[in-house]
C-alpha cells in the first residue's frame, strides 16, 4: 500500500547522468555532491571490486517519455525528516569491458524501475547566507565546513543531507524478472496438447493424466499454503519480539541496513569454496522478500535470523579470464545489534546521537564511531544492525 503524498518537489532524474559519469571516470568524485556516505560508500565498493578484475561499466539509461511512464513520487514526513521515494520506467543496459574495451558481459532490462530515495531532515528551519541553522545540541550557530556544518561550541558535526536532500538510495530494478517461471508452468499443457494432436494420447490416457496433475497440484498448492502461513507466523512472532522494547522497528529500515552491511562485506555471500578456488567478487545490487525466522538473545545482543532474495552480480577468475553472472539467491542471514538499542523512526545511516553526552553525530566511517565531543568509543552494534559475526568479530577489544 502507498504511504505518504503524492509530489513533484524533486527531480531524482538529475542523478542519472551524474552517475553514469561516475562510472565513465571510474570516480565517486562527483556523486559525493548528490549522494550520503552510505550510498557513495556502495558505489565506490562496487567500483572496487570492478577494478580488481580490471573492468569498468557503462551504464545506458533511456527513460519512458510516454505519459505512463512518468516519474512517480510520494512523500513521507514523520516530524523528524523528509523521505521522497521516486520510481521512472525505463530502459536499461549494462555493459562491463575491460581494459581492451572487450565486452564480457552484457544485461538488458526493456522494463526497468529507477527508483531513489532522499532524505532531509525537516528539524533545522530553512536560512539563508546570513542567517545559518542552529546546532542541535547547544543552540550555537553552525559554520560551514565545506559540504558539512560544525558546531565552533559543543564541536558537534553535522553532514548536508541534514539541510538538503540527499540520495540514500539509488536501485534499478527489473519489472518481470520472475515472468520466465510464469511461462514454464505453460509446458506442461503445451505438450499434452501436441501430443494429443498427433494422436499419441488418447482421450482417456489425456484425462488420467490431467487428474494426476491436478490432484498433485492441489497437494502442492496445500502444503505450500501451509508452509506460507507457518512463515508469517515465525516473522510475526520475531516482529512481535523486537517491538517490544522497540516500536519504532520497520522492517524496511532493517533490509536498508542490510544492503548496506552485505554491500561492505561481500564476502559474506561467497562459499568458502569457490574462494579458495579462484579470485571472486561479488557486488550486492538490492534484497527482497525478506522474512524473519528466529529471535534470541545472547549476553547483551539481540540476534535475528532471516531469510531473504538477493540480487547481486558475481564475478570469478582473473582479470584475463573473468566470468560474470547475475545471480538472485535465497541467503540466510544473522543480524545482530546490543540489546536496548531503538531504531530510528527514519533511516538516515551516517548520523547518530551518543548515547554517553546526548551530542548528534556522525558515524565513524573506519573502525568503531567515536564521538568528537566526550570522545566516547562506540561499537556498531550498539548503534544499528550489523552482520553476525562478521561484523562484531571484525571490531578488535569489542567490550
Amino acid at each position: 500500500m502507498l504511504i505518504g503524498s503524492s509530489t513533484q518537489e524533486f527531480d531524482h532524474l538529475q542523478y542519472i547522468p551524474v552517475i553514469q559519469r561516475m562510472y565513465e571516470r571510474n570516480s565517486v568524485d562527483e556523486i559525493k555532491k548528490y549522494a550520503s556516505f552510505s550510498q557513495v560508500e556502495r558505489f565506490r565498493k562496487e567500483l572496487e571490486i570492478l577494478s580488481t578484475f580490471g573492468l569498468h561499466k557503462q551504464l545506458e539509461i533511456s527513460l519512458d517519455q510516454s505519459s505512463e511512464g512518468k516519474t512517480a513520487a510520494r512523500k513521507i514526513s514523520d516530524g523528524k525528516v523528509d523521505i521522497i521515494l521516486s520510481v521512472s520506467n525505463a530502459k536499461t543496459q549494462e555493459t562491463y569491458l575491460d581494459a581492451h574495451h572487450k565486452k564480457r558481459y552484457r544485461w538488458k532490462n526493456k522494463h526497468a524501475f529507477v527508483q531513489s530515495i532522499v532524505c532531509k531532515s525537516n528539524q533545522p528551519l530553512a536560512y539563508g547566507a546570513q542567517n545559518p541553522p542552529s546546532c542541535l545540541n547547544c543552540g550555537a550557530q553552525l559554520s560551514a565546513n565545506s559540504e558539512n556544518y560544525f558546531c565552533p561550541y559543543c564541536h558537534s558535526h553535522y553532514q548536508a543531507e541534514a539541510y538538503a536532500y540527499r540520495m540514500t538510495r539509488f536501485i534499478i530494478e527489473g519489472a518481470f524478472h520472475d515472468l520466465r517461471y510464469f511461462w514454464m508452468a505453460l509446458i506442461p499443457p503445451f505438450i499434452l496438447a501436441v501430443l494429443q494432436v498427433r494422436g499419441l494420447l488418447s482421450e482417456q490416457e489425456l484425462e488420467r493424466v490431467t487428474y494426476g496433475a491436478g490432484t498433485l497440484l492441489a497437494f502442492l498448492v496445500f502444503f505450500a499454503l501451509i508452509y506460507g502461513i507457518r512463515t508469517w507466523i515465525q516473522h510475526q512472532r520475531v516482529l512481535k519480539k523486537i517491538k517490544n522494547h522497540d516500536p519504532h522497528f520497520s522492517g524496511e529500515i532493517f533490509t536498508s541496513r542490510l544492503l548496506d552491511a552485505l554491500s561492505s562485506h561481500p564476502e559474506y555471500l561467497i562459499p568458502k569454496e569457490s574462494h579458495e578456488k579462484a579470485q571472486c567478487g561479488v557486488i550486492c545490487q538490492n534484497v527482497t522478500r525478506l522474512q524473519f525466522i528466529r529471535y534470541q538473545r545472547q549476553k547483551d545482543l539481540e540476534i535475528v535470523d532471516c531469510r531473504g532474495k538477493v540480487a547481486a552480480l558475481y564475478l570469478k577468475g582473473s582479470p584475463q579470464h573473468v566470468h560474470i553472472r547475475a545471480k538472485r539467491k535465497n541467503v540466510t542471514f544473522q543480524m545482530a545489534r546490543a540489546y536496548g538499542s531503538l531504531t530510528p523512526v527514519y533511516y538516515m545511516p551516517d548520523q547518530f546521537t551518543c548515547p554517553n553526552c546526548g551530542s548528534h553525530q556522525l558515524t565513524g566511517h573506519e573502525g568503531r564511531p567515536v564521538c568528537t565531543y566526550c570522545y566516547t568509543e562506540l561499537p556498531l552494534e550498539k548503534i544499528d544492525w550489523v552482520l553476525y559475526p562478521t561484523e562484531i568479530n571484525s571490531q578488535p577489544n569489542r567490550s
